[in-house]
C-alpha cells in the first residue's frame, strides 16, 4: 500500500513539473504583434512591408515594366494615391507611377524643354509637393560629373506629365536627399551645402547650416519650419540632426549607441503618428534594423529585421 502511495505521489509531482515546464516554455516564446507595417521600396522597384515591432519583412508587390535597374533611391516619392520613380535608360528618362489602390503600374517617357542641355540630362531627384499638387524634379546636365554639373529645377504635371522649366538652375555637387516645406524644395548633399529652391521667387540658394558645410543625408520635413536628417562622420557613423529652415541652423541629437546607415541615397521617413524619425541602420552588433528616434522624448529604439540574408539594403521607407 505504501508503495502504491509513493508511486501515486511521484506521478503527481512529475505531472506538476511537466505543467510548470510547459508554462515556462510558452512564456519564453513571446508573440510580437505589430500595430502597423512600414512600406518600403528598393532600387529594383520591389515593395516590401516591415512590421513596426517584429521587424518582419514581407514582400508586397513591385513596379512592373522596369528594365533598367537599379533605380536612383532619390527618385522614389509618394502621395496619398501613388508611388513615383524614375528609370533612366540612356539617353531617356521614364516616369513610373504605381497605383496604390489597383496595384498597377503605368509609365511615360518624359520630354524635356529645349533649355535643358548637357552631356546626358538625367532626372535624379523627385519629390511630391502637396502644396502645388505637382512633382518637383532636379535634372543633372551631366550626371557623371560633380564638377561641371548644372542642376535644373523642373515641375511635372502628374496628369499630363508635362515637364516645365522656369529658368531655375544651380550648381550643387551630387544630391543625396531632398525634402519639401510649403512650396520650397530643399536638396541635401554629402559633399556640398544644403540648397533651397523657391519656385515662387525663382531662386536657388546655398544654405550653410550653422555657417558651415555638413555631410547630410536622408532628410525629411517634420513641420513647416523643421526637418530632420543624418549627419555622417569620418567613420561613416551618423547622428540625427534637426534643421531649422527659418534661421538656417541645425542641432545635433544623441543616440543610445553608434549606428551606421544601410545606404546613403533617398529620403528619410517621419512617422507623424508616433513622432518618430525612422531610418534603416546597422547597430554595434552589425544587425540591420529600423532605428526610431522619438522627437518628443529624444530617445531612440532599434528593431532588428528578420530574414535579412536576401534583403536588399538599398531600400527606403516611404510610409
Amino acid at each position: 500500500m505504501k508503495l502504491k502511495k509513493s508511486i501515486l505521489s511521484l506521478s503527481i509531482i512529475a505531472a506538476c513539473l511537466f505543467i510548470s515546464c510547459s508554462n515556462n516554455s510558452s512564456t519564453e516564446t513571446e508573440i510580437i504583434t505589430d500595430d502597423f507595417s512600414y512600406t518600403t521600396v528598393n532600387d529594383n522597384g520591389e515593395i516590401y512591408t516591415i512590421g513596426n515591432k517584429s521587424g518582419k519583412i514581407t514582400f508586397s508587390t513591385k513596379f512592373n515594366g522596369l528594365t533598367a535597374t537599379p533605380i536612383n533611391l532619390n527618385t522614389i516619392c509618394s502621395n496619398s494615391t501613388s508611388i513615383f520613380t524614375i528609370e533612366h535608360k540612356s539617353p531617356l528618362d521614364k516616369l513610373y507611377i504605381f497605383d496604390k489602390n489597383s496595384k498597377t503600374t503605368s509609365s511615360v517617357t518624359l520630354s524635356y524643354p529645349e533649355k535643358i542641355t548637357g552631356f546626358e540630362p538625367m532626372l535624379y531627384v523627385l519629390e511630391w509637393n502637396e502644396s502645388k499638387k505637382l512633382l518637383y524634379g532636379i535634372i543633372a546636365s551631366d550626371p557623371y560629373s560633380e564638377t561641371n554639373n548644372i542642376n535644373y529645377f523642373v515641375t511635372i504635371n502628374p496628369t499630363t506629365h508635362e515637364v516645365s522649366y522656369n529658368d531655375i538652375s544651380f550648381s550643387q555637387k551630387k544630391i543625396y536627399s531632398s525634402f519639401t516645406i510649403g512650396t520650397k524644395l530643399y536638396c541635401a548633399s554629402y559633399t556640398d551645402h544644403l540648397f533651397e529652391i523657391n519656385p515662387d521667387a525663382n531662386t536657388a540658394t546655398a544654405i550653410p547650416l550653422n555657417d558651415t558645410k555638413i555631410p547630410l543625408i536622408h532628410t525629411i520635413a517634420y513641420s513647416n519650419t523643421i526637418a530632420y536628417g543624418l549627419k555622417i562622420n569620418a567613420s561613416y557613423l551618423f547622428n540625427p540632426i534637426s534643421i531649422n529652415t527659418t534661421n538656417n541652423t541645425y542641432t545635433d541629437l544623441s543616440l543610445n549607441e553608434s549606428y551606421k546607415t544601410a545606404n546613403y541615397y533617398g529620403k528619410g521617413f517621419i512617422d507623424k503618428t508616433n513622432n518618430q524619425y525612422i531610418n534603416l541602420s546597422y547597430n554595434n552588433d552589425n544587425q540591420l534594423g529600423v532605428l526610431k528616434y522619438n522627437i518628443l522624448t529624444q530617445t531612440s529604439d532599434f528593431i532588428p529585421l528578420t530574414s535579412t540574408n536576401s534583403f536588399n539594403t538599398n531600400t527606403i521607407i516611404i510610409e
